[in-house]
């Protein structure tokens, strides 16, 4: 068994007036817990009312006239559009210096066959890709 040590008589009024200023210390932090409680609880309200704002916020900015029934005049102006790319320093389509693709024209002894459709992809090499660059044979 565990023997604890009473004080009596002027011991025991020694060691209630060293407790005092403790008991005081302690009443003192509870009524600061219970105001920091207070607080905080006071605090978690004004947190849950600013999150719902926040969420009807982020659903409106969200909302288009296809997804609402707003208009499309309503819908904010689209993102600016992006800086062009500066060109590359060639033009474009046909380059200088290339010949292109051309049927070249056919001799006069040679037009009755080509209204016949007898001719082949040997006399327009631009069309059936046979040969290159409009070049005969």
């Amino acid at each position: 068994m565990i023997a604890t040590f009473v004080p009596r008589g002027p011991e025991r009024q020694a060691a209630a007036a060293d407790r005092a200023p403790l008991l005081e210390q302690l009443a003192t932090l509870q009524r600061e817990n219970a105001a920091l409680w207070a607080e905080n609880a006071a605090l978690r309200v004004e947190h849950g009312a600013r999150h719902e704002r926040i969420r009807e916020l982020e659903a409106q900015r969200e909302q288009t006239w296809a997804n609402s029934s707003r208009p499309p005049s309503a819908d904010p102006p689209p993102a600016p559009a992006r800086p062009k790319v500066p060109p590359a320093g060639r033009n474009r389509g046909g380059q200088p210096g290339d010949g292109g693709l051309y049927c070249a024209l056919l001799p006069a002894e040679q037009l009755a066959d080509a209204r016949l459709g007898l001719l082949g992809p040997k006399y327009c090499a631009g069309l059936f890709g046979d040969a290159r660059r409009g070049r005969f044979g």
